[in-house]
């Protein structure tokens, strides 16, 4: 709950993105020191996006409550204004195809391209919408699903994997690259293994875009529950 708002139990459109556009400003600002406030800045990072997206599932009134992950998913899907969140990461998908079947495992990469070839560096155009993957009759044929395949969405492993490891442990999960090399999401080869890197100026930027999304529309007159 806002600080500034805690004796009350509703807050106008006003003051609620007030209150999360100064966060925004406060995010960006820790990024001009040096990384003695690396830390600090990814742990509000983390809690602003959780939060936000929290505030709009309870706006949004929705028939089911939903988990962190796929709140997470479902927020940035609307609200993001950019698909790369709707991406299915093909290293993430093939670690997590080891539990499945060999006639799985097989299937699945039969229809990601990108296994297999090596390439110094590989950017998330690499990567299909989860929208393409739930309409291979393969993947249906040998039963892995659109619940199977949503957790190695981008959206819901920046839950999973930087959320859930900032907040809770102050340390990052998925790889996030702080330097000026790519504006968007990326792959890093260690020695031939690909690992999704996730630009920290990237997130700060979404954050910014579902903040001008969600504030576009939202009624003027509503009055949000701080409950």
């Amino acid at each position: 709950m806002p600080v500034f708002l805690v004796q009350q139990e509703f807050v106008d459109k006003s003051d609620f993105f007030r209150f999360f556009r100064n966060r925004e400003k406060n995010i960006r600002l820790l990024g001009e020191f040096d990384d003695r406030f690396d830390v600090e800045q990814h742990v509000v990072l983390s809690a602003v996006l959780d939060s936000l997206a929290a505030y709009w599932e309870k706006i949004e009134k929705l028939r089911k409550p939903l988990s962190g992950r796929k709140r997470m998913q479902q927020f940035l899907a609307k609200h993001a204004q950019i698909d790369i969140w709707s991406r299915c990461s093909h290293s993430n998908l093939i670690y997590r195809s080891a539990h499945l079947s060999q006639e799985q495992q097989n299937t699945l990469k039969s229809i990601l391209p990108q296994h297999g070839r090596t390439s110094a560096v590989r950017t998330f155009e690499i990567d299909p919408l989860l929208s393409e993957l739930v309409q291979y009759k393969q993947l249906k044929a040998v039963a892995i699903n659109e619940e199977w395949l949503e957790h190695s969405c981008y959206s819901q492993l920046l839950y999973k994997e930087y959320r859930n490891s900032w907040l809770h442990a102050l340390d990052p999960g998925i790889k996030i690259d702080v330097s000026k090399f790519s504006p968007v999401p990326y792959y890093q080869n260690y020695n031939g293994q690909y690992d999704l890197c996730l630009p920290k100026q990237f997130i700060i930027e979404t954050l910014s875009a579902a903040l001008d999304s969600l504030e576009k529309t939202m009624p003027d007159d509503i009055r949000i529950s701080l409950d």
